[in-house]
């Protein structure tokens, strides 16, 4: 009879334990929760991976400026808008297309 109450007592907590994990797993901090974090992970991965790049093409550039006289150059003119003496410059703007006729507008 003992061995009876055991072997039912073992059960019993079998079947509480299991209806447990299925609680647990199903629940908001379960497999739903590990999916999605495992997305998050993804995607930060993803960026880290990105900005990783952009830091060493930027470092490049750095490398390139300090030292390539002509690519500093270029950088000032680019970036400053400077213009070298006895450099004529041509400023071009876009009008969006507008037609000088009357009618057009």
């Amino acid at each position: 009879m003992k061995s009876v109450l055991v072997r039912f007592g073992y059960a019993v907590g079998l079947l509480v334990a299991g209806f447990y994990v299925v609680l647990t797993l199903r629940g908001p901090n379960g497999i739903p929760r590990v999916v999605e974090r495992r997305r998050m992970i993804r995607e930060y991965e993803e960026r880290n991976a990105n900005l990783a790049r952009e830091n060493q093409a930027l470092r490049d550039h750095n490398r390139r400026l300090a030292t390539n006289p002509t690519e500093q150059e270029l950088e000032i003119r680019r970036r400053f808008k400077y213009a070298a003496p006895r450099e004529t410059v041509f400023i071009i703007t876009d009008d969006g297309n507008k037609s000088s006729t009357p009618a057009a507008r």
